[in-house]
């Protein structure tokens, strides 16, 4: 099942912490930690494949100046724009409902940060496909802005075409394998240096210990060491 596909038929899950999963879980201390650490406050933000909306309490505490989110699919963005009224996100919203691999979303509004969660492996259907979404994320960033995330890392090589189930759910979804080098090759083509690249079980080992606190909060368990968090931050060429 494509991703369109796969995302449209997805139903909004509403669950507490203590009925969600440890995989679930521990993916969502990650991604709390890593925009704590690495997005600052009144930021301007693109989402780039927002899913349902489900980082926007972690977003919510940087007080943002504008939130804008992309997703391919009409539920998710559905699903995010009730969240988004439901917590109360006191900012500008922009919700657009492309697929952000294949439509130009640029703009002439830059932004100081643009985070892509689990989504970025979808760019990687082909080069051509990567080079699109790398030169758009560096074209909407601002000097300096940040761009970052998680994605998942399979023995494959890049632009392969993976079939994966996620937490939680029984069915089959298509993505795209990438491989560190290509990534960071291709991004740093377009302005985007890497800053960090960590895999999940060396994030959680460090984050558990300074977010001692937050991690039993989150019911966070066992990461899967196929995860990686990075961020690449947007520099002036020499």
């Amino acid at each position: 099942m494509d991703a369109t596909s796969y995302y449209n038929e997805r139903s909004l899950s509403r669950r507490s912490l203590a009925e969600g999963d440890g995989v679930r879980n521990t993916h969502n201390f990650v991604k709390a930690v890593l925009i704590e650490q690495h997005l600052k406050r009144h930021s301007h933000l693109l989402d780039l494949g927002c899913g349902q909306g489900g980082d926007l309490l972690k977003y919510r505490r940087l007080t943002l100046r504008s939130y804008r989110a992309i997703d391919v699919s009409h539920t998710a963005i559905e699903a995010t724009s009730r969240r988004i009224t439901r917590i109360k996100l006191r900012c500008r919203v922009k919700l657009e409902c492309i697929d952000f691999t294949s439509h130009d979303w640029t703009t002439h509004t830059s932004v100081d940060a643009v985070s892509c969660q689990f989504a970025i492996q979808y760019a990687f259907a082909s080069r051509p496909h990567a080079e699109h979404v790398l030169s758009r994320i560096s074209a909407v960033l601002k000097e300096d802005g940040v761009f970052i995330g998680v994605v998942p890392l399979h023995a494959e090589a890049t632009y392969t075409p993976i079939t994966v189930t996620h937490p939680g759910d029984a069915r089959r979804c298509l993505e795209y394998s990438v491989q560190k080098g290509d990534l960071v090759g291709l991004c740093l083509t377009y302005q985007l240096e890497l800053e960090r690249w960590t895999p999940f079980t060396q994030f959680c080992d460090a984050a558990r210990r300074s977010h001692a606190q937050l991690y039993a909060s989150m019911k966070a368990s066992t990461p899967d060491p196929n995860n990686v968090a990075f961020v690449f931050r947007k520099c002036s060429r020499i």
